[in-house]
């Protein structure tokens, strides 16, 4: 695909979720939600492989070991030019770190 069928994706993408974001305004008949949350997800990938084939950078979503705490402070990020780092307040659970999936 070039940049601009991207482009048009990216712009189908964004006018799915205006419409499933009005949808969730008036009573819900059910899968409003679902509709929106998956409008959201293609905006995402839609702007990710537009930035992609433009050569600019974007973020893509990681799965993460373990689990911090949300009633701590937000984690931290430290980065340089070589390398970046995450602090945060780890959930303290009963089980050992290892055992989180």
């Amino acid at each position: 695909m070039g940049v601009p069928d991207l482009e048009t994706a990216l712009r189908e993408a964004r006018e799915r979720q205006s419409r499933a974001t009005a949808a969730l305004a008036p009573k819900h008949r059910g899968g409003e939600v679902e509709e929106f949350r998956a409008a959201r997800e293609a905006v995402l990938q839609a702007e990710r492989k537009l930035a992609a084939a433009k050569g600019e950078e974007y973020a893509v979503p990681v799965e993460f070991p373990v689990c911090w705490d949300t009633g701590a402070p937000l984690p931290y990020l430290l980065q340089n030019d070589y390398r970046t780092f995450v602090a945060f307040f780890l959930l303290r659970v009963s089980a050992p770190l290892w055992q989180f999936p």
